[in-house]
């Protein structure tokens, strides 16, 4: 499986490389592109023929709830207004779940050719080469990422969002937005940044980075100190103990 999932990223690329058209506005600040439904219906496709007995989540597919069964979750374009910008942070996603539990994880960067891979129990690994996260960065000088806001945040209101990355601002190196689960989980497990509180929710923008981050040595939780399922909000990602507690206690007086 690893093998396989690892060439069709691959081969993925000269998709990933065509010439794109944004076709329309997914949400008020969303875009779908050609890209994303040839990515998408080339990975699902290729999914069903190796494994046809497997479930399959993917972002611009109609698809059940996760179950308990061998299930592939992929997202085909993650970061699809950068790339319709020509901003080059963007990139592809696939996680291998069974139990709920992600087994297999790859972000694959096209322009930068960096693919990143997590396997339970067994690590985390950049072009083959096995990555720790470098713990002994302090928050002062480290980054905060931060993924988009969103009005609609269970765990904590949109005001709060911001009033928490202003409350935090001082604490950190810099702060920066990229606008893309993949580049924030991989600049994480590489070391580029050393923080994260993450609103995305959907299965396909996490399932991937998390397992990666695990595998890396990252401390994750909740942003409210609850148990954290797909489909949940809020993360917060840090690669040492000290630095993910700061985040926390400052976020327990804007959190619900």
């Amino acid at each position: 499986m690893e093998k396989f999932l690892t060439n069709l990223l691959k081969e993925a690329k000269d998709i990933f490389f065509q010439k794109h058209k944004t076709l329309r506005h997914k949400s008020i600040n969303d875009l779908l592109s050609q890209t994303d439904l040839d990515l998408n219906e080339y990975f699902v496709s290729a999914i069903k023929k190796e494994y046809p007995q497997a479930r399959i989540i993917a972002e611009e597919s109609d698809n059940d709830n996760l179950t308990d069964e061998l299930t592939f979750v992929i997202d085909p374009l993650d970061g699809t207004c950068n790339y319709s910008m020509g901003i080059p942070l963007c990139g592809i996603q696939i996680a291998v779940l069974e139990n709920k539990k992600p087994i297999l994880s790859f972000i694959y960067l096209p322009n930068n050719d960096e693919l990143y891979m997590a396997k339970k129990g067994e690590g985390a690994y950049l072009n083959g080469n096995k990555i720790v996260v470098n713990k002994d960065i302090e928050h002062n000088d480290g980054i905060l990422l931060s993924s988009d806001f969103y009005e609609d945040e269970e765990d904590i209101e949109l005001n709060n969002q911001y009033r928490l990355l202003e409350d935090l601002r001082l604490d950190f190196l810099k702060t920066r937005l990229f606008g893309a689960s993949c580049i924030d989980f991989s600049y994480l497990v590489s070391s580029k940044a050393q923080a994260y509180i993450c609103y995305y929710r959907q299965i396909w923008d996490i399932a991937p980075g998390l397992l990666l981050a695990k595998e890396a040595g990252l401390y994750v939780s909740r942003i409210n100190k609850k148990d954290y399922r797909f489909n949940d909000e809020s993360l917060v990602i840090a690669n040492n103990i000290e630095t993910l507690n700061l985040i926390l206690d400052k976020a327990s007086k804007y959190s619900k």
